[in-house]
């Protein structure tokens, strides 16, 4: 059973001075620390007890030999006394712009061209791993750091997995709520695994952090599972209206049931991401209302109960230099069903980001 020790902010352990709790999961809990003898705040990991040790150094071996701008660098490693119990740290490097879930609005969502640029970065990160014959295993959006060049940085390899011969192996945990369908039927991950990994990811970050645990939430482990091995986690109503029918084709492809029906490496999807690009694209406002953007105009709309049964739906846009908003009558109309209201949101939000 893995256990943590009680450590409190402003505690020293071994040179590095804690100064507070960053992250953390089942594996330890990760601590912004300053580093006393060079002067520098690093990120320091305090590892849960109860793995034996060689096992949760695993982690570092695997960091410290990466050297890549997506991926975090370990640089340290050891086995310290602390209050009479030995405990695994592992000192890496410290991104202060936190992780990509700072990037996300009041929706619980993040604007596509950000969600491109960050997941091309966290496959540039994998193909190097990739080669390394390294198989990452938690891919999720808090696991994805900013770095100082506003890139994608993976970090977290607490449950990476080395194939000496490239071939699928046993992995020794997975994220419930990115598990795939292969860990369920064989208990095996390969590259197709992480694909499907920065499949649900992207899924996530354009259409609602929370929509994927309030599944998980709602069926339960088992039935969860189970919709898992029948490849139906993301399904077409899943989507935010705004999401383009490209980008649907290229998470869908990630995440097919099959591993061979996936991207066959970082590098494929990489591309197919990168092919996209579009003029607009939607955020929120503070309170959450739908906002969106090109080059010249931000975009809104309104919807209007008329009766029990009939909606009016209005777009309109304003120009960012003067500030002057007009109707977009041709995206705008009344007495319409349930239905024909949310298909005309549906085509006025996606005409704001292909154009």
């Amino acid at each position: 059973m893995q256990q943590r020790v009680q450590i409190n902010p402003g505690q020293t352990i071994y040179k590095y001075v804690l100064h507070q709790s960053i992250g953390g999961g089942d594996f330890g809990v990760v601590w912004l620390a300053h580093d006393r003898t060079i002067s520098r705040n690093v990120a320091v990991k305090v590892l849960a007890q109860g793995v034996a040790i060689d096992e949760r150094l695993q982690e570092a071996r695997i960091g410290n030999h990466l050297d890549h701008a997506n991926l975090v660098k370990m640089h340290y490693a050891d086995v310290v006394q602390h209050n009479g119990t030995d405990l695994v740290i592992i000192a890496m490097d410290y991104h202060a712009n936190g992780s990509i879930l700072s990037g996300v609005n009041a929706g619980n969502f993040m604007p596509i061209p950000d969600v491109i640029r960050f997941m091309a970065d966290v496959l540039r990160g994998l193909e190097y791993l990739h080669e390394l014959n390294l198989y990452h295993n938690d891919i999720k959006p808090k696991n994805i750091l900013i770095g100082d060049a506003n890139q994608g940085v993976l970090t977290d390899y607490g449950i990476t997995c080395h194939s000496p011969s490239g071939q699928p192996v046993q992995p020794r945990s997975a994220y419930k709520l990115h598990i795939a369908p292969e860990v369920l039927n064989s208990n095996q991950i390969n590259v197709q695994t992480d694909i499907y990994q920065v499949g649900l990811t992207a899924f996530r970050l354009l259409n609602g952090i929370g929509h994927i645990r309030d599944k998980f939430n709602a069926l339960g482990q088992g039935d969860y599972y189970q919709l898992v091995k029948d490849g139906k986690v993301v399904q077409a109503n899943d989507y935010q209206p705004f999401v383009p029918r490209n980008i649907k084709t290229v998470i869908n492809k990630a995440v097919h049931v099959d591993p061979a029906s996936r991207y066959q490496s970082a590098v494929e999807m990489r591309r197919a991401l990168e092919r996209l690009s579009y003029p607009g694209y939607w955020t929120t406002d503070s309170c959450g209302a739908f906002i969106g953007h090109n080059e010249r105009y931000e975009y809104r709309f309104e919807e209007r109960a008329l009766t029990a049964k009939l909606f009016e739906f209005t777009a309109y846009k304003k120009l960012k230099d003067s500030g002057r908003e007009t109707k977009i009558s041709v995206h705008s109309d009344k007495n319409l069903t349930r239905k024909q209201a949310d298909e005309l949101k549906r085509k006025f939000m996606q005409w704001v980001v292909t154009g």
